[in-house]
C-alpha cells in the first residue's frame, strides 16, 4: 500500500513539474548538522523555551520560515507529539 502510494506521490510531482528531491526536508542528508546549522538549532530552541508563550513563536518561525530547510527541524517529520523539538516547547 505504501508503494501504491509513493508512485501516486511521484506522478503528480512530475504532473506539477516538481522532482522528488524537492519533496525531502532534510535535503537528502541523515548526517550531523555543520556547526552554524547547530547554532541556528541551539539559539532558536533557547528562544522558543525562554518565550512566555512557546507554541505561538514555533508557529510563528515556522510560517514566516516554514520552506527555509534550516528551520526543517521545527517540522513534524517524525509522527510526533506535532512539533519538531521533541516536546521542547512543551516543557
Amino acid at each position: 500500500m505504501e508503494e501504491v502510494r509513493e508512485d501516486r506521490l511521484k506522478a503528480r510531482m512530475s504532473e506539477d513539474g516538481e522532482s522528488a528531491e524537492q519533496e525531502d526536508v532534510w535535503g537528502g542528508s541523515d548526517e550531523e548538522p555543520d556547526e552554524p546549522q547547530k547554532e541556528i538549532m541551539r539559539r532558536t530552541t533557547k528562544s522558543i523555551l525562554a518565550s512566555p508563550n512557546p507554541a505561538q513563536l514555533e508557529m510563528g518561525i515556522l510560517a514566516n520560515h516554514g520552506g527555509d530547510k534550516r528551520f526543517a527541524f521545527l517540522r513534524d517529520v517524525d509522527g510526533g507529539n506535532g512539533n519538531g523539538l521533541g516536546g521542547l516547547s512543551e516543557a
